[in-house]
């Protein structure tokens, strides 16, 4: 929505949480949900400078809490399940 002369890539910084964090956040948002997870690590840095997109936003930058993310997605992923427009693997 912003008026923009090109293209511009950002990072975008934000909470950072272990898998097993994560894990219990899904089974928090979806109790019937089987979760399973390694002991290994992602190789990723535990923090991002995203003051590049903040800066741009400006105040229209919002975090979303972690877990408030994966419950959503958990909620949108299910209605289109139930829709019919995603299959679940068996």
């Amino acid at each position: 929505r912003l008026e923009h002369g090109s293209a511009v890539v950002h990072n975008m910084s934000g909470p950072s949480a272990s898998i097993a964090e994560v894990a219990e956040m899904i089974t928090e948002a979806a109790p019937s949900a089987v979760v399973s997870f390694g002991d290994d690590a992602l190789p990723l840095p535990n923090a991002i400078d995203g003051s590049g997109i903040e800066q741009l936003l400006g105040n229209s930058s919002r975090h979303r809490p972690l877990a408030e993310g994966i419950a959503h997605s958990i909620e949108d992923f299910s209605r289109l399940i139930d829709a019919g427009l995603v299959e679940v693997p068996s």
